[in-house]
């Protein structure tokens, strides 16, 4: 389970649980409280989860100067984007 997840089973659980002793000491206040937790932990179920900076792309030196796993990757991928039989052939020409 994720952060998210926890924090919304949390909000759920309180606000139940605040509610029920709302509308057992017969408190409106109280009872609204806990509704409201309840909204909020429904609320975050359409929260996107944003991932953190260190995990989102993270770059090495080695990537910058040309030598890194990335680097490499990207020179394949830009290997598998020309199309067959283009190896050696210059910008403008044409094949025949």
């Amino acid at each position: 389970m994720n952060p998210m997840s926890y924090a919304k089973l949390v909000l759920a659980a309180a606000g139940i649980a605040v509610f029920f002793l709302g509308a057992r000491l017969g408190i409106g206040a109280v009872r609204w409280t806990g509704i409201a937790l309840v909204a909020a932990a429904w609320l975050l179920r359409f929260a996107t989860r944003q991932p953190s900076a260190a995990v989102r792309d993270p770059v090495s030196p080695l990537d910058v100067a040309g030598a890194g796993p990335r680097a490499q990757s990207d020179a394949q991928s830009e290997r598998d984007r020309s199309g067959p039989g283009d190896e050696g052939q210059q910008v403008g020409e044409r094949r025949e």
